[in-house]
């Protein structure tokens, strides 16, 4: 199993160097990282993958439109991106707080989080 957790810094590596919050720009910047992810890990339609913070689920939805049998699986504390995420993905997607998996251990290949780290508190990052 793969552990990542992909910062900010590393994303804007990857980026146009222009910030934007639009829908648009953010399921490219899903789209460069999906593709980013099936180099360096080599995923394929066997492979399952947990986004954790995984907002609307651009990301999940870029690597599922990739790898169309990979098993994915997001987790955010907003249900309101859940709600609003996109139809093809929005099954696989749980209301949940990051401190607080309710997966068990070794249960995916890969398991990522993207601008999620900085909202919690230290004591989380540790236990």
């Amino acid at each position: 199993m793969y552990s990542l957790f992909i910062s900010c810094s590393v994303i804007g590596k990857f980026n146009s160097g222009q910030k934007s919050d639009t829908a648009s720009d953010k399921t490219a910047q899903a789209e460069r990282i999906a593709n980013i992810q099936d180099e360096i890990y080599k995923l394929d339609n066997k492979s399952s993958i947990l986004d954790i913070g995984c907002g609307k689920g651009f990301l999940l939805y870029e690597i599922q439109t990739l790898l169309p049998n990979i098993e994915i699986a997001g987790l955010d504390i907003s249900k309101y991106a859940i709600e609003k995420s996109k139809k093809e993905i929005k099954k696989y997607l749980k209301i949940g707080n990051a401190s607080n998996l309710p997966y068990k251990d070794n249960s995916f290949d890969l398991v990522l989080s993207i601008n999620t780290l900085h909202n919690l508190y230290i004591y989380d990052l540790i236990s």
